[in-house]
């Protein structure tokens, strides 16, 4: 596993090489970077779907920054579907 400041530039990188060229706090705050890592578990995968997902729900609501309330939206989201499909 990535531990913080080794996701946050996994983050970045795959963000420009996507063609953002911006900071990435710009586009995620840092507390919707804890908030990724630590429902991550610092698990590349893990770290690009919750990304995936808060990306594409802030395009969805039209929002130009992936803040905390879209991060924990995704997260509890993810919660439900895991718990509807295994039954925890």
């Amino acid at each position: 596993p990535l531990d913080y400041e080794e996701m946050v530039s996994y983050i970045d990188f795959r963000l420009k090489t996507a063609g953002f060229n911006h900071p990435i706090t710009e586009l995620f705050p840092p507390d919707a970077l804890l908030l990724i890592h630590k429902h991550s578990e610092g698990i590349p995968r893990n770290i690009n779907n919750l990304c995936d997902l808060s990306l594409l729900t802030a395009f969805i609501g039209k929002h130009r920054i992936i803040d905390l309330k879209i991060v924990e939206r995704v997260v509890l989201d993810q919660y439900s579907q895991r718990t509807m499909t295994h039954g925890l």
